[in-house]
């Protein structure tokens, strides 16, 4: 596959990626990190791409980075004024002004509901969008992580810069340092990475894997696990995070798509589609296969291409 080959030379291709990039109207770049062997897949891995709301994982990050120094507290009130306040994903701009929650309150609503109010008022409390920025530069050296500015839908503010950018090396890079417990420290890294296991936004790299249901049954367990924190704006979907086997293994991934023609907000969006069959591609290809048939599933009117 010119321009597609694996970091890690594998002479089994159960699968190719080429003709479902060609059928993206947008500029789609990814990485894909096996967590065991180390193989890579990707495309443009070091294209800076907008990010949308994954820019809200530097938050998240930015703010364990804080806790551990002790300078802010998960259970101290979280502060949201009126200029926090912003409707779009989430919960907290709905809720009365007598409500008061705490940090990791909005820590928590960031990722697992996206919620923009909360993350505003996040940025606030950290020092600003700069602080994360430098944070993502100049203690991790991640030159390419960006938080640009506070979220708004602002016409003139969004058209000037987006929230937020990187690369899908780096996204993928940072995910990794929490999976392995190496960002700030091994609790930290923990506690961050049970919030990435709470996102509920799973029409991107989770849509055609059997890790769904985030509660399962009584003595069920799920056979792979997604967590992570997607994002979207108007012709642009993203994805980053880990996906966990059962028993063990899995990859950490980035997925960003921009420019599409595809304008609708919908679940359906074409790069919300396309990351679903990459995330599916990427577990046939990594799921051992002595655990039994992979955890993927295909939609109405797909090839049965198991």
């Amino acid at each position: 596959m010119p321009g597609f080959e694996p970091a890690v030379p594998n002479p089994v291709r159960p699968f190719d990626l080429v003709p479902l990039l060609e059928g993206c109207s947008g500029t789609i770049a990814f990485q894909a990190r096996n967590r065991v062997t180390g193989e890579v897949v990707e495309h443009r891995p070091d294209l800076i791409q907008p990010t949308a709301s994954v820019a809200k994982l530097m938050v998240l990050v930015e703010t364990f980075r804080r806790v551990e120094e002790g300078s802010v507290a998960l259970d101290e009130p979280l502060g949201v004024r009126a200029e926090h306040r912003l409707g779009g994903a989430g919960v907290l701009h709905l809720l009365g002004r007598a409500a008061a929650p705490s940090l990791g309150d909005g820590v928590l609503l960031m990722i697992a509901l996206s919620d923009n109010t909360a993350t505003n008022a996040l940025l606030d409390r950290l020092g600003g969008a700069e602080v994360v920025t430098h944070t993502m530069r100049a203690r991790l050296g991640l030159a390419t992580l960006r938080v640009n500015r506070p979220i708004s839908f602002d016409p003139l503010v969004e058209a000037t810069e987006p929230f937020g950018v990187g690369s899908p090396a780096e996204l993928v890079e940072l995910v990794d340092r929490i999976v392995g417990e190496r960002l700030w420290s091994p609790a930290a890294s923990r506690a961050m990475l049970a919030i990435l296991r709470e996102q509920r936004h799973l029409d991107q790299a989770a849509r055609y894997l059997d890790a769904v249901e985030l509660e399962p049954g009584p003595g069920e367990l799920p056979r792979c696990r997604v967590a992570g924190k997607t994002g979207w704006d108007h012709g642009l979907r993203s994805d980053v995070g880990v996906v966990e086997f059962a028993g063990g293994g899995g990859f950490v991934y980035a997925l960003c798509t921009s420019g599409c023609r595809d304008r609708t907000p919908g679940l359906d969006h074409e790069a919300s589609l396309l990351h679903g069959r990459i995330a599916r591609q990427l577990v046939l290809r990594w799921w051992p296969r002595e655990r039994g048939p992979a955890p993927v599933r295909w939609g109405a009117g797909e090839p049965a291409a198991r």
